[in-house]
């Protein structure tokens, strides 16, 4: 009996071996797909997006060891990725590394989209994992374990999580967006390459969409392939071209979109971009017989495309550039109303060339001078614009002084300084804090008779939680204090700056065991769109007005900084001591943002007499003007946003 049970096990176990050493089935990663893949919405197809077929293929191509995927969002690039994993994982196991640009965003990836949409919904799949509800070392958030190999996601972010296990297949997702240079390590993705030499048949696979030409992974990467791009034949003479950005023309209601864009919550412009497209017409025009191709030929013009090599004689290194026109998750409509969003704004317009075109952003110079601007000024009339509807101040503390720019802004963005105070004391003293109460005190009257006051104001409070000071030597806590007792009237916020990445531009926090309530700025992604958009033309969406008064000291610290590159990245460095007009420039902003106003449903009082002081409030009060703002006390006025 123990005899023929050992002849039973031998058996078994040579027919497990024999399974793995013998080649994978020829099956590309498409034709895995289309076979066995199925979503959290049920049987997945590749016809759905036709042009995800080739670079699926390519990847289980025996001959082609990298392939570049320069694609904009929406596109399908994390499916192609998960058909990729599941492909390998099912039919040619291997040790399979897929990097992310950190550690959080590889977890919430592996248990909403590898876990959720690709293991948990495969039947083929499922029993070669173990339990997630186990958690053990076999099946981790970032490492699981299935037989003859495994999946490991680490995080570009952590040099340490890049485990020293030879790699059989790379994938790294959003290589633009991981940091270039680790102390002691080198460049993370030579690092990660480096896990795969072992293998003769390594799989490299480089997924993101691109930033700029001094920054850019992907780029360089793509210029090494054979670069294809979809051709799509015209629906009504046969002709065969790319979808160009130029050739997408489109029609809209002005009115309807002015109600409905222009919002500085780029959250709140996600949500209405939908209805926003509603109001839109998109088409495009064909490049060979000039017809009008409407957006109901989409899908059967994708089906029908094909790629396209620059370099068909390159075939290791496969590279493939596809934009968001031809996407089945994203209408031509839709991808107007981004495009008229980000229209004059150059942050914005940053963001849709990369993440919309899939290109490059050519970066027209990051320095602003003086000179332009000052040519800029112009004598306001003695009301302000219907069209602006709050007024925010910022405020930024010195050791001998705080000083204080009003800046009123339209929905658009269009925003007119109406005043730049300098409020002299010591800031060691809680009552030099008190001269702030008279900016509440002001009042402006708009053409339409409504008048109005100053909404908010958001003070820096430069927190450091190791000298517990500000980097002016004063205690934040004088501060704070300033910022508890005013924010009983919710018109007073503490505000820090903060040299890490931010999402959202402005964070809600604490203020250490305070209960007070501290926002957080991204230092860099605010000054990209406080000092981008003073190159605007005056009149435009984003665009900045300044009064007559205002002299070369206030311009001078307006363009005190420029943007340089440091190390792996490009930030704003002081290039003149006095930058103040810059940073409470970007408070008053913050403090906008902060508001979340409902633009065009500000309730506003009608003014019965005129205000003793018109538009600006006062000439500017610079620092080398020693004096002191008084204003004569008044009833508070509170808008209600």
């Amino acid at each position: 009996m123990m005899e023929l049970l050992s002849r039973e096990r031998i058996a078994e176990n040579a027919k497990k071996l024999l399974k793995r050493i013998e080649p994978p089935p020829a099956e590309t990663v498409s034709e895995w797909a289309d076979a066995f893949r199925y979503t959290q919405e049920g049987k997945y197809y590749v016809s759905f997006a036709e042009y995800q077929r080739a670079p699926m293929d390519a990847i289980s191509d025996p001959f082609v060891e990298e392939v570049v995927l320069v694609w904009s969002v929406q596109t399908g690039k994390t499916e192609t990725i998960l058909n990729t994993i599941g492909r390998f994982v099912h039919r040619e196991p291997s040790n399979i590394m897929w990097v992310l640009p950190s550690l959080e965003m590889a977890g919430n990836v592996s248990k909403e989209r590898l876990e959720a949409d690709l293991i948990d919904c495969t039947p083929e799949l499922q029993g070669l994992f173990a339990d997630k509800r186990t958690r053990d070392a076999n099946n981790a958030l970032r490492f699981k374990k299935f037989p003859g190999g495994f999946i490991i996601l680490p995080g570009a972010n952590s040099p340490a999580s890049l485990s020293s296990w030879p790699i059989k297949v790379l994938v790294g997702d959003e290589i633009d967006r991981w940091g270039k240079l680790i102390r002691g390590e080198g460049d993370i993705l030579s690092l990660a390459r480096k896990r795969t030499v072992k293998y003769s048949d390594r799989k490299i696979v480089l997924v993101s969409s691109p930033t700029t030409k001094a920054s850019s992974r992907i780029w360089p990467a793509y210029l090494e392939t054979n670069q294809q791009h979809y051709h799509v034949p015209c629906p009504l003479c046969g002709g065969e071209q790319m979808l160009k950005f130029p050739n997408l023309k489109f029609e809209y209601d002005r009115a309807a979109i002015a109600e409905l864009t222009l919002e500085e919550d780029e959250e709140d412009f996600e949500y209405r971009k939908k209805a926003i497209a509603r109001h839109i017409h998109a088409w495009f025009r064909c490049e060979h017989c000039g017809g009008k191709i409407e957006h109901e030929h989409k899908q059967e013009m994708v089906c029908n495309g094909r790629w396209v090599a620059k370099y068909p004689k390159i075939h290791e290194r496969q590279g493939f550039h596809m934009w968001q026109a031809y996407s089945p998750f994203v209408t031509w409509a839709e991808t107007a109303a981004e495009f008229l969003h980000a229209d004059g704004y150059p942050d914005r317009l940053q963001v849709f060339v990369n993440t919309v075109l899939g290109e490059l952003y050519e970066e027209k110079g990051d320095r602003i001078h003086e000179h332009p601007l000052m040519e800029r000024r112009e004598q306001y009339p003695g009301r302000l614009p219907a069209k602006l509807e709050l007024i925010t101040a910022g405020v930024d503390v010195q050791g001998d002084r705080l000083e204080c720019e009003i800046i009123g802004w339209a929905a658009d963005g269009e925003n007119w300084s109406l005043g730049y105070h300098v409020l002299w004391g010591n800031t060691q003293l809680r009552s030099t804090y008190g001269q702030l109460e008279e900016i509440f005190d002001m009042t402006w009257i708009r053409e339409d008779d409504a008048m109005l006051s100053v909404d908010a104001l958001g003070i820096d409070t430069g927190f450091n939680p190791v000298e517990k000071k500000n980097t002016e030597g004063v205690d934040s806590h004088i501060i704070y204090d300033y910022v508890e007792e005013a924010s009983k009237l919710n018109r007073v916020f503490a505000l820090k700056g903060s040299s890490s990445r931010v999402e959202g531009v402005v964070k809600k926090t604490r203020a250490g065991s305070r209960r007070l309530t501290l926002w957080m700025l991204d230092g860099e992604q605010i000054k990209d769109i406080v000092l981008k958009r003073l190159s605007i033309e005056p009149g435009k969406p984003g665009s900045a007005h300044f009064p007559l008064d205002y002299d070369r000291a206030y311009f001078k610290m307006l363009t005190a900084e420029e943007k340089r590159t440091r190390g792996d990245r490009k930030q704003w460095v002081k290039i003149r001591e006095r930058n103040e007009a810059v940073d409470t420039r970007q408070y008053a902003y913050a403090v906008m943002l902060i508001l979340k106003p409902r633009w065009g449903n500000i309730k506003r009082s009608v003014a019965k007499t005129e205000p003793e002081r018109e538009m600006p409030v006062q000439e500017p009060d610079f620092p080398n003007k020693k004096r002191k703002l008084k204003v004569k006390k008044r009833k508070k006025l509170r808008g209600r946003l």
